[in-house]
């Protein structure tokens, strides 16, 4: 079309133009040549009209010959206009079909687009479920996030999510949009949705069909079920308060996959809260297991035995043996590996192959206990427990029992010795006497000795010197009798001894070596004598009572012991006062002068003569208790004790009371340190309570003490002794004695 309106219009240009260029010629030169050939005006009006009407002529002719020179082409350009114009049509009309089509294509693209953003939102959704899963979140939140993502998807005011939770209601509501569903609503449509068990498009005709409870302001209600497997375990639901909003047919099918969405992410919370529950019950095991087997490791540590797995062959294939190198030529890390019978010598390396196929057999426990030389060459004695541990296996659990075995030596000879004096104790004589009543050991003697006085010499000197005394009867009666003789302690002062093939005159030359040894001993230790009673009894011949001969020999030491009991008495008092005439307790801490102050000051009392004696004995004879303490004690040391100086009072007024001459002053020596303010012992007693004879005698001793000194304080002059006593009156001393003592001393200097 455009190239036949090209043409058309260059076919009019071009008449035009010639058109114009013939009227300008014929103008122009007509008038020219008229001009030229006439004058007159008649007759250049007569060529001016035929001039004219030439030219109408001329220019018709010229006007045909252009037009039907160009009518073809005018003709051509029509047709060409025409069929154009008809291809327009079609093309039109061929526009508007693409039109219509186009505009298809724009609501599918929209719809398209529609189901693109749900699917993205779908996706969203799923993605945020993922997420979830993997990252354990809150499963509310979770739901809560669907939720409001499927309410603006489907522009739903109301939306809910329930579902079963443990300790809760059935269908416990876990998630809402704008208001919460009752507890009614969500059971009836629970149970709805449980007993179809699809997803519900309900409208109010429906609602009301289906007596659902708690829905009456609802309209249209769209829900899904939740599943864990076959189980209806929760829905997805979502309600339309305003009757101009429906739901669509696509709605049901995305309320459907959320819900397949909610689904999984429950299931998946249960999964995870089971092996949340699981991995901490696994890590709480394997803990547990860590612990043990630290503990099982400490513990091995801990225990000192040697500790082998051994295989049916002999073969070592653990050892925990710390210093194996002192037991074996070989350390644990060598030993792995090596058979029993390359260790250990051939006997023992078989006895302990027969143990543990012993073991292996029976599958029970197996003791043995053998002797194995160390390294150095000391013998120790082994206990070895082998454990089956499976069918070519066992442990082995050695111990070294050699210091049990010398602890149980030493038991079992504590258990018939005497601790104190080393001899046989009464359950060691029963036995022996049970073995001699059933062996052929006739004549058969027995001995029974009791020591004289020693509850007196306990009660007086302490048990420490009774003790001692047994040990020295129990040196005598070994000295006295032979190497076959049994000497036993059956008693605490009583003592028995068993001669085999002892008649009447053997026994008595044993009694008289006894004597002569105990005399041996009395003048050795003149200042504590010991005395024995003695009584024996003899068994010649068959049948006999040992028992009987037992009783016989005790009857006749009782007949000795009661013989003996005034002289037994008297002996001690007298190796006792032998004793006492043998030191002279007043020169130790003290000057030669104490006898006379103490004089000098009970005549300036005008003490009574009674008194007088008991306050001079109390001078010479208050330290008495000193007469026992071992030589080598450093001098001073009891001076700086207070609980060694009750000790001294103490002994020194036991002793007293078994000395007739002593017994006045007996209770005296006790009370030698009580103080005025009661702040003494052993009785607190304070002020008059104090006897007299010991306030006085306080006074006159600290006084004395200061002149001659001691190891903690250098000698004072009378001047500074009487200062220093003045200085604690009040505390120790009788404040009326003391000032007449000060005045007594100060008058003589």
């Amino acid at each position: 079309m455009d190239s036949t309106s090209s043409g058309s219009r260059l076919s009019a240009n071009r008449i035009v133009a010639i058109y114009l260029l013939a009227s300008l010629f014929w103008i122009g030169g007509s008038d020219y040549l008229v001009a030229l050939f006439f004058t007159t005006p008649s007759a250049m009006m007569l060529v001016s009209m035929f001039k004219g009407w030439l030219y109408v002529a001329l220019i018709t002719a010229l006007l045909y010959w252009l037009l039907h020179r160009y009518a073809d082409d005018l003709a051509l350009s029509h047709q060409e206009l025409l069929q154009k114009n008809a291809e327009l049509s079609q093309a039109n009309d061929f526009l508007h079909a693409v039109e219509e089509r186009l505009t298809r294509q724009v609501d599918e693209i929209t719809l398209q687009q529609s189901i693109i953003h749900r699917q993205n939102e779908y996706l969203l959704c799923l993605h945020e479920t993922a997420l979830h899963v993997m990252e354990h979140q809150d499963i509310c939140t979770l739901m809560q996030t669907l939720l409001k993502r499927l309410t603006l998807l489907l522009d739903v005011e109301h939306a809910f999510v329930a579902w079963t939770q443990e300790k809760e209601e059935r269908f416990a509501l876990g998630a809402f949009v704008d208001a919460p569903l009752s507890l009614a609503a969500q059971q009836s449509l629970g149970l709805l949705l449980e007993k179809f068990k699809l997803p519900l498009l309900l409208d109010a005709a429906a609602l009301m069909h289906a007596e659902l409870s708690g829905f009456d302001a609802f309209h249209a209600v769209l829900a899904a079920p939740l599943f864990a497997g076959q189980d209806v375990i929760g829905f997805f639901a979502l309600a339309q308060r305003d009757r101009s909003r429906h739901f669509a047919a696509t709605d049901k099918e995305l309320v459907s996959r959320f819900a397949q969405l909610a689904s999984l992410a429950l299931e998946n919370a249960r999964l995870h809260a089971g092996k949340q529950t699981e991995i901490q019950i696994r890590k709480l095991a394997e803990e547990n297991a860590r612990q043990q087997a630290k503990q099982t490791e400490t513990l091995l540590s801990l225990i000192p035995d040697l500790i082998f797995r051994v295989d049916g062959n002999g073969t070592y294939l653990y050892c925990k043996a710390p210093q194996m190198e002192d037991i074996l030529p070989f350390s644990a890390e060598e030993l792995v590996g090596k058979r029993v019978h390359d260790v250990l010598p051939p006997e023992l390396g078989a006895r302990i192959m027969s143990a543990i196929e012993r073991t292996l057999q029976t599958k029970q426990l197996q003791f043995i206990e053998y002797e194995l030389a160390q390294a150095d060459g000391q013998l120790r004695h082994w206990e070895g427990r082998l454990l089956y541990a499976n069918a070519n296996e066992i442990i082995a659990i050695v111990r070294d029992i050699t210091c049990q075995n010398e602890m149980l030596l030493q038991l079992q000879q504590l258990s018939i010795h005497d601790a104190l004096t080393g001899l046989f104790n009464r359950s060691y004589f029963q036995q022996q006497l049970l073995l001699y009543s059933e062996e052929d050991c006739l004549p058969l003697t027995i001995f029974v000795c009791d020591i004289d006085g020693l509850k007196l010499i306990n009660d007086t000197l302490g048990h420490q010197h009774g003790d001692q005394l047994l040990k020295n009867t129990a040196q005598v009666l070994q000295k006295a009798v032979r190497q076959i003789d049994t000497i036993s302690r059956i008693g605490g002062d009583e003592f028995a001894i068993i001669l085999p093939h002892t008649g009447p005159a053997a026994a008595e030359a044993i009694y008289q070596r006894i004597v002569s040894t105990l005399q041996e001993y009395n003048n050795a230790h003149p200042s504590l004598p010991l005395g024995l009673s003695i009584g024996f009894a003899t068994a010649e011949s068959h049948p006999f009572d040992i028992n009987l001969l037992f009783r016989e020999a005790d009857d006749q030491m009782y007949q000795q012991k009661h013989l003996h009991k005034k002289t037994s008495h008297g002996n001690i008092i007298s190796g006792l006062i032998s004793a006492l005439a043998e030191h002279d307790f007043y020169i130790e801490n003290h000057t030669p002068q104490l006898p006379l102050l103490v004089d000098d000051f009970a005549l300036e009392l005008a003490l009574a003569p009674e008194i007088t004696q008991r306050l001079q004995l109390l001078a010479c004879f208050h330290d008495i208790g000193r007469m026992f303490i071992p030589e080598n004690l450093p001098p001073g040391s009891l001076d700086t004790q207070e609980s060694s100086r009750l000790s001294l009072c103490e002994a020194g007024s036991r002793i007293a009371l078994v000395i007739p001459e002593l017994v006045s002053i007996a209770d005296l020596i006790l009370r030698q340190q009580e103080h005025w303010d009661g702040s003494g012992q052993p009785l607190g007693l304070s002020g008059e309570a104090i006897p007299l004879e010991c306030r006085i005698f306080a006074i006159i001793n600290a006084y004395d003490s200061a002149l001659c000194g001691s190891a903690a304080q250098r000698p004072l002059s009378p001047t500074s002794a009487l200062t220093l006593l003045e200085q604690d009156q009040e505390h120790l001393y009788d404040p009326h004695l003391l000032a007449i003592f000060c005045r007594m001393i100060r008058q003589r200097l």
